[in-house]
């Protein structure tokens, strides 16, 4: 199964979400007030599903992709349990979702 294209689109979410957050605390603090809390909410909100981000699971090995015990990278390029690079299925092939966003870039 390919996690990848699930993992794009809570991507896509979660950066939505923050920069609404941040867009809703500027507007309580220039202008409404009881914005704030929203602001904060949703804040939270985001700092909770940037860390159930990090549990998708390795293709490969089915363990957590960015987790390893203490260690969190969400920025890393390959699993931290069996080094799979990112965007590759179990068998070492370039997911699809990869594909289909290289090519909407261009």
């Amino acid at each position: 199964m390919d996690p990848w294209p699930s993992y794009q689109q809570r991507v896509r979410r979660l950066l939505t979400l923050s920069l609404v957050a941040i867009a809703t605390l500027a507007l309580g603090a220039w202008r409404w007030p009881s914005l704030i809390a929203l602001g904060i909410v949703l804040l939270i909100v985001a700092v909770i599903a940037g860390t159930a981000l990090e549990a998708l699971p390795c293709p490969r090995c089915s363990k957590p992709f960015f987790r390893a015990g203490l260690i969190h990278n969400s920025f890393s390029s390959y699993c931290l349990h069996c080094e799979l690079p990112k965007w590759r299925l179990a068998d070492g092939s370039l997911s699809p979702a990869k594909r289909r966003s290289d090519r909407d870039l261009r």
